[in-house]
């Protein structure tokens, strides 16, 4: 039931299917085949390369995880090599549709540790707080992405909003030398994921995040996030992976709202 799968009529997003001519042109013998060779090292029926796009200042990059559909046909009418240049025709397959831009991240600290990094407020019973900002600027959902920093002996038990609903939900208590965790707020992918391949996940009862952040919302808005325990050094990243449609563009602010009537 992923993003890029057709398994029911259900209306669903399908896969990608573009088509690229790659064209390979070189001064000399050795350079045409180090050109070769670097082309379909990366592409490959086998597994994924990203297909990235530049943009001009200040609108940055978008990328589209893309392989090969098949093996491109050689039809050329001579030799490889007697000729500096090729033109390769490729069908390309991206199973996840979506193209991405650079991720919004926003990284904080329980206690002022003196590097800048924002940092959590005590509010008493060993619990500290802090309003997060983010926001959501593409023309698709967001989910959120929580990714800790090392544990220590001392128990860690963080909440964090189930996307623009601002309901928290509360995680079980994770400590531990050599572990962190790496919760994914999307619920069509596993959840809680802890380095040491631990079970913590089957401790959260059945709670789960269903909530992202809506399309379109580029306005900055802030969501709380709690801990309890911890050590001054705990720390917490988080990530908001940017998801469009298209390659260029978003969408108007009025067809996302008539879009979300």
């Amino acid at each position: 039931y992923q993003e890029g799968a057709t398994p029911s009529d259900m209306p669903r997003k399908k896969e990608r299917r573009p088509k690229a001519t790659f064209i390979v042109y070189a001064r000399t013998f050795g350079e045409y085949a180090q050109i070769e060779t670097l082309l379909w090292s990366v592409l490959s029926v086998d597994y994924d390369c990203w297909l990235r796009v530049y943009f001009p200042p200040p609108h940055g990059w978008r990328e589209l995880r893309v392989r090969l559909l098949e093996q491109p046909a050689d039809d050329t009418d001579t030799i490889h090599g007697r000729r500096l240049n090729a033109a390769w025709p490729c069908n390309l397959l991206a199973c996840d549709p979506f193209w991405y831009a650079e991720p919004y991240t926003f990284e904080f600290v329980r206690d002022d540790q003196g590097d800048g990094r924002p940092h959590m407020t005590a509010v008493g019973g060993g619990a500290y707080e802090i309003d997060v900002p983010w926001s959501n600027p593409t023309d698709q959902y967001g989910w959120a992405e929580w990714n800790s920093g090392e544990l220590t002996a001392a128990s860690e038990t963080w909440t964090f909003p189930d996307g623009d609903s601002g309901n928290p939900i509360e995680l079980p208590a994770l400590a531990g030398a050599n572990k962190s965790f790496w919760l994914q707020t999307n619920p069509s992918k596993p959840q809680l994921w802890v380095r040491d391949l631990g079970q913590d996940w089957a401790r959260m009862r059945a709670k789960t995040f269903t909530r992202p952040l809506f399309p379109n919302t580029p306005d900055p808005r802030t969501v709380k996030v709690r801990l309890v325990g911890g050590a001054p050094t705990s720390s917490m990243l988080l990530t908001i992976p940017r998801r469009y449609d298209r390659p260029i563009g978003e969408q108007l602010p009025i067809v996302a709202e008539a879009v979300s009537r």
